[in-house]
């Protein structure tokens, strides 16, 4: 199981999103309502990008 953990703290595409989910839990004092609302926000901007590409 330490491998296995290891192994995915050197992907940069699983840490990455998960050092930006813990910073933006520690952001907002872990308000589920303002990370639920943040976290939309980025999905729809992140998908307007792909769609006007």
């Amino acid at each position: 199981m330490k491998a296995i953990i290891e192994r995915q703290l050197q992907r940069p595409e699983f840490f990455i999103p998960l050092a930006s989910l813990s910073w933006l839990m520690i952001s907002s004092d872990f308000n589920l309502g303002k990370i639920a609302l943040v976290l939309a926000i980025r999905g729809g901007r992140n998908l307007l990008n792909v769609l006007t590409r």
